[in-house]
């Protein structure tokens, strides 16, 4: 039996991006390191026989003395354990020179920039070849696969390194572009992916796994992230487990504010619903402004750049603010799904869903719910008509129609 660790994207020396605020920063640039450390941790944890890296271990163009020797020193602490490094390195940590970067310790194990095969045995006798390669240059832009040997029929196990994009028609490939149907050609018991930041599995037998990054580091990596460990049986597929590494997320959240009548009221609100989730995680937040807001209010927050400071000390990764119709507009959406099913047929053909929405709003039961008032604003209408044929649509389907004429007859 063998195990190891699969770990990719681990992008050591962090570059901020732009509009992101110095706490965030901080908070990542420490949280990356971190979760790195967290790595080394559960390798020697699980007494792994080695971890796989393919690719992008840290910005080469951005690569510092510091981040080398932290890196020697987490590799050193596997060296006193017995657990091999393999590293193979992407487009992001190209090495013209990939074997002569630093002194490594002896357990870390560095491919070229030609495919080449090392091997691993265990005390056991059990032995597994592992093929790949590192980036010369920012751009590989052929598929590397014809370079990998099939399988080695003397060893136990043979795993793949590879850091790039699956093969499309559509876009021009930069990242050594490939195909599930190259990859399951070579008969490997296990191909770890570098390059994608999410986790995923592109094929399981034979075994493509994306690890993806041990740390997210900007508001779209949404989600947990970690490593794969991987156990490798005779006679048995791999056994794929997930660990978190992260030390925080980056989560969505919506935050509704029916009114506020002063720019303190809405942030005592908008404090009272971050408190309920907490300031462990960052937060991707979409704030809802209902009518019953102050145009004042409105106007501070629109204009004053990253407001989202002011919920310090909750991390407010993005702000998006959002208008939106009161509650009585969600009053109106029951009222179209209880009451008006003889116009959802109209309201699924492009060329009656105006007139057939007009008829709803002409409805005395829709004016009873919303006000009249309220129907004459042009706001209201026009969020009313953008947001009521799409939520008819998703709502009214024929399942729950005949499931609702049912019970209107056994009434």
């Amino acid at each position: 039996m063998i195990r190891f660790l699969h770990a990719a994207d681990c992008h050591l020396e962090y570059r901020p991006e732009l509009g992101q605020s110095a706490n965030l920063r901080e908070r990542i640039r420490i949280g990356t390191q971190e979760a790195f450390k967290r790595l080394i941790d559960l390798a020697i944890q699980e007494a792994v026989d080695f971890i796989v890296f393919p690719g992008d271990l840290y910005n080469s163009q951005e690569r510092s003395l510091q981040i080398l020797l932290f890196l020697k020193d987490q590799f050193q602490r596997l060296q006193d354990k017995g657990i091999q490094v393999y590293i193979s390195y992407g487009n992001h940590d190209f090495e013209s020179s990939p074997t002569q970067v630093m002194n490594w310790s002896p357990n870390v194990h560095i491919f070229d920039t030609q495919v080449e095969t090392k091997t691993f045995e265990n005390i056991k006798g059990e032995r597994v070849a592992i093929s790949g390669f590192s980036y010369p240059t920012r751009w590989v832009k052929e598929s590397q696969l014809s370079e990998f040997p099939t399988k080695d029929a003397d060893v136990d196990w043979h795993i793949g390194l590879y850091h790039g994009d699956l093969a499309s028609s559509e876009v021009q490939d930069k990242y050594a572009p490939f195909t599930i149907d190259e990859m399951s050609q070579k008969q490997y018991d296990y191909w770890a992916l570098g390059h994608i930041h999410k986790r995923q599995s592109l094929s399981i037998q034979p075994a493509i796994y994306y690890s993806g990054s041990l740390q997210a580091r900007n508001r779209k990596e949404v989600g947990d992230k970690g490593v794969y460990l991987v156990t490798l049986k005779a006679d048995a597929m791999p056994q794929v487990d997930f660990h978190s590494t992260a030390t925080f997320q980056f989560i969505n959240h919506t935050i509704t504010i029916l009114k506020a009548e002063s720019i303190g009221e809405l942030n005592d609100q908008v404090m009272q619903q971050l408190e309920q989730i907490g300031n462990e995680h960052a937060v991707n937040l979409e704030l809802i402004l209902g009518v019953a807001v102050d145009a004042d209010v409105r106007e501070v927050i629109r204009s004053t750049p990253h407001y989202e400071q002011q919920w310090l000390p909750y991390l407010i990764s993005h702000l998006h603010i959002k208008e939106a119709i009161e509650e009585k507009q969600i009053l109106l959406n029951d009222a179209l799904k209880k009451h008006f099913k003889d116009v959802q047929h109209r309201l699924n053909d492009p060329h009656q869903q105006r007139e057939a929405l007009e008829e709803l709003m002409r409805s005395p039961k829709v004016r009873e719910i919303v006000g009249q008032e309220i129907l004459e604003q042009p706001s209201f209408w026009q969020a009313s008509y953008d947001a009521s044929v799409n939520l008819l649509s998703q709502w009214i389907d024929d399942e729950q129609l005949a499931e609702e004429d049912s019970d209107d007859k056994n009434d």
